[in-house]
């Protein structure tokens, strides 16, 4: 007599598709994971694209189609200030050398009588940026004299504060800059006014 058929028990099938199914999950759930941390790590820093942003001769300048060069000066002042407030000794930093060639671009573009640039529109925004990048600049510790001497010179041309309210109020609180202001300054102007803002 032959051995009643065995039943056919669904079990061991269910349990390898859930098994299936699970590995497939846990698998994602590692690879979604693996993939932000990745992307976390490769988004850049601001000061990683301020650095990037500056130009062979030390300035920074607005970014876009068509070069602006009459807003130059007004960007590394920005970049300057950014950097200067971007650690407790920013000439003992790595970014020290950046932080010295947007000064000296800011001395190489001022005129003797202590003015920035070309006479446009923006001039008194910019005159006055460049002489508190450059006052910034000369009040560090072990500043070179050259900076010092080139801030005395551009205060002398300072617009009144009275005048220059707003941009106060907006250097005190970066994030009050007009957002078209950032956005027309590209990519450095962006970086420098977020690490203002910490």
């Amino acid at each position: 007599m032959a051995a009643p058929p065995r039943p056919v028990s669904v079990f061991p099938r269910v349990a390898f598709r859930v098994a299936v199914a699970a590995t497939l999950i846990f698998s994602l759930v590692i690879f979604h994971i693996q993939h932000q941390e990745v992307a976390r790590q490769a988004a850049p820093t601001p000061l990683d694209v301020l650095m990037a942003a500056q130009r062979g001769d030390g300035g920074w300048a607005v970014s876009g189609e068509q070069p602006r060069p009459q807003y130059d000066v007004a960007v590394t002042a920005l970049a300057v200030l950014a950097l200067i407030q971007s650690g407790p000794a920013p000439l003992d930093e790595p970014l020290a050398p950046a932080l010295r060639a947007g000064v000296d671009f800011l001395i190489r573009t001022q005129n003797r009588d202590g003015q920035f640039g070309p006479a446009f529109s923006g001039l008194k925004f910019t005159q006055y940026l460049a002489a508190k990048a450059l006052g910034a600049a000369a009040d560090l510790p072990d500043a070179d004299p050259a900076w010092q001497t080139a801030a005395l010179r551009a205060r002398e041309r300072m617009p009144a504060e009275h005048q220059m309210v707003a941009l106060n109020r907006q250097l005190a609180q970066p994030q009050s800059f007009p957002g078209n202001w950032a956005d027309a300054g590209g990519p450095a102007v962006q970086a420098a006014l977020e690490l203002l803002k910490r």
